[in-house]
């Protein structure tokens, strides 16, 4: 896949990347010789290897492949911007598009059998064939519940789905395309801290490690030129001389369609080794892998995603997703020029990663960490608690405690669910008069682990500050008139006369920093003190 985007005018937004400019259509020979002599600033060996790379994108995710798509869900379809009310929200509900489907937990906004239909399309992947690609994409939002009405926001084969509830809200972007298209979710928590997200692709699709991108491990592939017009072009996110540095890849696939590859999509988030250590065969860099055949988990911080990129965009070497973290979108137009690797089909036993699932532990706990190590009082950090290995079924309970509740506490215990080799806590910390060190300590299958987290006095805030901009008396009316300003727009502010300290009364909040009063007073004060809750305070004559 080979595609551009004109400079200036792109902008990414997560790893999905999205530009208006136009793509470039090779049609002929002629076109593809003008486009490298435009590269030469890559030297000859960039040239060829653009030539040589030069391929048609009909398998990239494109129009086409969405052709007639579009969703139903909670009976809704077409293209409406509607809320369902909380109370009509069942447990779960299908998503159900033309070439894609899958069922959401409500409560969670996880993610049960993503599945391509196999509904005939040009750019289909599965060769026709429905296959589910995920038996579930399940958010731990440990003990946090979605409970509001559910956002559908529907247009033509797009949607998005947002719900919230008490310190969280969830967003799930779609698009219904036979190629895969954009399929992301973005969690937000109001205390800050990552979620884990664990993700379990369907029966017959298999994660690998991809021997056509670790043959090229090291290189710095060109990912810019110059258009046949001469407009100049560039992967926002490359280097500096416009190239891209290849990096190992794992992707999934299957034994039935040589089209059929993609790879997780991650968004200001890691992923997290699950006891699955992998040898990775090859003549030139040979590696390990920590990751299992069939499962991945991710810690995905506030404000970030987790979503899939299908086909083509899988096997591309492009530049890596820019941080988002607030109000973003999801297309699925690449940008930039980037060189498509592809994978061998079918895939070789040797870099199918194994074994499927996390072996299991006995479950002596490995580790307990926290982050951060440093709060000030008040504050919540994160803790987690490891094994090495996957938890047995029915999960490992975790004993918690602290050496100085008072100053951080924690839950009484932590369960490492069945398969999975950690899980996290909160620790809520109180405001404390001098630097305190607290010990957290977790025990299972005998072990003790323990991890200090050092508490800190809050800072106090510098005062804002205050002025009068009027200070008017009305002697007919007995109205004293009072505008101030203040540097902290949710501050209290209240005027005194400034002789005797008494309270004439407390100005309105206007906004934007803007306060007034306008009271009855007896008599002209003279002179009135404003003051603030934040520390500040003025002085002024009145008119």
């Amino acid at each position: 896949m080979i595609q551009v985007s004109i400079v200036p005018a792109c902008s990414r937004f997560k790893r999905a990347r999205s530009c208006k400019s136009s793509r470039i259509t090779r049609k002929s020979v002629i076109a593809r010789a003008r486009l490298a002599a435009g590269l030469l600033c890559f030297g000859a060996a960039a040239v060829a290897l653009l030539m040589m790379t030069a391929v048609d994108r009909s398998f990239a995710a494109a129009s086409a492949g969405c052709d007639g798509g579009g969703f139903t869900v909670l009976d809704i379809s077409g293209d409406q911007r509607v809320t369902v009310p909380a109370g009509s929200v069942p447990s779960s509900f299908l998503v159900k598009g033309k070439y894609v489907e899958f069922t959401v937990d409500a409560a969670t906004f996880g993610v049960r059998d993503w599945t391509f239909t196999g509904v005939p399309n040009p750019l289909d992947i599965t060769g026709g064939r429905r296959t589910t690609v995920f038996a579930s994409k399940i958010p731990d939002h440990r003990g946090l519940v979605l409970n509001s009405g559910v956002s559908v926001n529907s247009s033509r084969e797009s949607l998005v789905l947002t719900r919230t509830g008490p310190g969280l809200s969830m967003k799930i972007q779609v698009k219904d395309c036979a190629n895969g298209g954009v399929f992301q979710m973005e969690v937000e928590r109001n205390d800050g801290t990552a979620t884990v997200f664990t993700h379990v692709l369907g029966d017959g699709v298999f994660y690998f490690d991809n021997p056509n991108v670790r043959d090229r491990l090291g290189e710095n592939l060109p990912c810019s030129g110059i258009l046949p017009d001469g407009t100049p072009v560039v992967c926002n996110g490359a280097n500096p001389d416009g190239t891209v540095t290849v990096t190992a890849r794992v992707n999934f696939g299957n034994d039935f369609s040589n089209k059929f590859v993609g790879r997780d999509s991650p968004q200001v988030a890691t992923r997290i080794a699950n006891g699955c250590p992998n040898n990775i065969p090859n003549p030139t860099h040979p590696g390990s892998v920590n990751h299992c055949g069939g499962i991945s988990q991710w810690s995905v911080a506030s404000g970030g995603r987790m979503g899939q990129v299908m086909g083509e965009d899988a096997v591309e070497i492009a530049p890596a997703a820019t941080v988002c973290t607030e109000n973003c979108t999801a297309q699925n137009q690449v940008n930039g020029r980037a060189v498509v690797v592809g994978f061998p089909f079918p895939v070789p036993t040797a870099v199918r990663l194994q074994p499927r699932f996390p072996q299991l532990s006995n479950g002596q706990l490995a580790a307990v960490t926290v982050s951060p190590s440093t709060v000030n009082g008040g504050a919540t950090a994160q803790g987690t608690v490891s094994l090495n290995s996957g938890a047995p079924a029915g999960g490992v309970v975790v004993q918690l405690s602290s050496s100085n509740p008072n100053v951080a506490n924690v839950p009484a215990t932590a369960t490492i669910p069945g398969g999975f080799v950690e899980s996290t806590f909160n620790i809520t910390t109180n405001q404390v008069a001098a630097r305190t060190l607290a010990t957290l300590s977790g025990s299972s299958g005998g072990v003790t682990r323990s991890v200090g987290l050092t508490v800190t006095p809050q800072a106090t805030p510098a005062p804002d500050s205050v002025a009068i901009t009027r200070a008017e008396y009305d002697a007919g009316g007995r109205r004293l008139r009072v505008e101030a300003t203040s540097t902290n727009a949710n501050a209290t502010l209240q005027v005194f006369v400034t002789s005797s300290n008494q309270l004439i009364g407390t100005l309105a909040n206007q906004g934007g920093g803007r306060f007034r009063a306008e009271v009855t007073w007896p008599v002209n004060p003279q002179n009135i003190t404003v003051r603030s809750s934040s520390g500040g305070s003025a002085t002024s004559a009145v008119r």
